[in-house]
Parts: structure tokens; sequence; C-alpha cells
């Protein structure tokens, strides 16, 4: 057994929780988070400061859960406690579409590849 030690890339501040978070498998330096406040945070580690490149504030309450979505890879889902499910592109300022009907969903890790199915999101 060899143990290494891990290496600190980047690190960025926030001001609550992080609950989640997930790397874009189609740009290797972005990833998403899921921020107890109800933010999503876009993050790029080729920036030079600590600030996210996208902040969005729509969910209602704390953010448990995202990931992108495993079809296109060009976009991703967050959960929240909120009730909403939201769909979003990292290129654009706000939400795509907004899932309310299902409330019972806080976090989807294996739920993701049956809800972009289920909803044909592609």
């Amino acid at each position: 057994y060899i143990y290494r030690r891990m290496q600190i890339v980047r690190f960025f501040e926030t001001n609550d929780a992080i609950f989640d978070c997930t790397w874009n498998e189609m740009n290797e330096n972005q990833l998403a988070s899921a921020c107890g406040d109800g933010s999503v945070k876009l993050w790029d580690l080729q920036t030079k400061d600590a600030f996210p490149i996208q902040s969005y504030h729509e969910h209602m309450q704390e953010v448990s859960s995202v990931d992108w979505n495993v079809v296109s890879k060009r976009s991703f889902l967050t959960a929240s406690h909120d009730g909403t499910v939201k769909l979003w592109d990292p290129t654009s300022p706000r939400s795509l579409r907004t899932f309310q009907e299902h409330a019972q969903v806080h976090s989807f890790m294996h739920f993701a590849n049956i809800f972009i199915q289920h909803n044909n999101i592609a």
C-alpha cells in the first residue's frame, strides 16, 4: 500500500456549505456545485481569482444535488429541498427548465439517467 498525499490544485471560498459537486466531462477545468444557500455555482480552475464564473440563484431552498447530463454533457441538473429539479446550460444566465412535479427528489445520483430519459432531455 502506497500512501500519496493529495495536492490541492485550487480552492474556492463559499458563504455556505457545498452539498454536492460534479466535474464537466466536456471541460476538465469546470465543475458545478450545489450550495446550502440555494445557489448553484459554476467554477473554472483556469481563472486567476476565487470567484465562480457563473452563479445561479433560482432555487428557494438549499440545493442538495447536481449532476451533468449524461446524454448531451452540455447541460446539468440540480435538485433542491424546495421540491424542484432545474435544467441548466452553462452559457445561459437562467435555468432552461424547471420540473416541479418531482417534489420528493432531493438527490438524484442514480435518478439522473431515468429522469433525463423520462423527460426527453438531450
